[in-house]
């Protein structure tokens, strides 16, 4: 009887963690004993963060889609596919809130360097840009494409990288992060049009010294209750 318990307990676990992330992280975590304390335990880290948001989906869901089942249907399909390439590329999962999907990397082992985060950080909002893009193409999104400003849909994303108190917080004990840079990858994401893959100055000085991607000249824009204007660029795809 203890024995089975211990095995419910196990898999109660695992299905947990499996809402932030991948298999091969949930296999990692558990082979240590106290893999909570060591790992999940709030703690202050660089990371990683992707905002990234359905572009004109108010106008899909009131002019094209219009019943909430046919809605949902939308945001988990595409939201599944999203974070079934996201995983392999080091994200973990911290929320989807309605159309926008969040993603940290880093957590939970924080054994990267700021280069491999960020080269992966932004491997995968491409992925997400591109994913997306088939997504719309797939027969089921017939109706979207028939729209007139379809042009316009895609999915806006913003990228950052900066220190944050990430681990598993709140009465759920939810992995999530918390910092004024989640707040500033949250303006960025809402500065980008569809397909857009806007990054703060840290990610474009970390990717510069990659060398694997363009961006266009730096652009500003004032920030709610922030005395500095936010600075940003434009990836606009990996050099030859």
């Amino acid at each position: 009887e203890a024995l089975r318990q211990r095995l419910v307990d196990f898999n109660r676990e695992r299905n947990n963690l499996r809402k932030f992330f991948a298999d091969k992280v949930i296999n990692k975590l558990t082979s240590e004993i106290h893999y909570d304390s060591l790992y999940l335990k709030p703690r202050d880290e660089e990371i990683g963060i992707i905002f990234a948001d359905i572009s004109g989906f108010t106008k899909i869901s009131e002019q094209v889609l219009k019943t909430p089942e046919r809605i949902t249907q939308l945001v988990d399909h595409w939201s599944n596919l999203v974070l079934e390439h996201a995983f392999p590329l080091g994200a973990c999962l911290d929320k989807l809130v309605g159309d926008c999907i969040i993603f940290l990397f880093g957590p939970p082992f924080y054994d990267q360097s700021p280069e491999e985060i960020v080269k992966n950080t932004i491997a995968a909002a491409e992925m997400i840009v591109e994913r997306t893009k088939e997504f719309f193409q797939l027969p089921e999104n017939e109706e979207i494409r028939q729209h007139p400003d379809f042009e316009k849909f895609g999915v806006a994303i913003g990228v950052n990288f900066c220190p944050a108190v990430v681990g598993l917080i709140g009465p759920n004990e939810d992995l999530t992060a918390f910092s004024s840079g989640m707040n500033i990858t949250a303006r960025l994401q809402g500065l980008a049009h569809a397909d857009e893959i806007l990054v703060t100055e840290r990610v474009h000085e970390i990717a510069t010294k990659i060398g694997k991607w363009k961006f266009a000249d730096a652009k500003s824009a004032p920030v709610k209750n922030v005395a500095k204007p936010l600075v940003y660029y434009k990836l606009e795809g990996q050099n030859a």
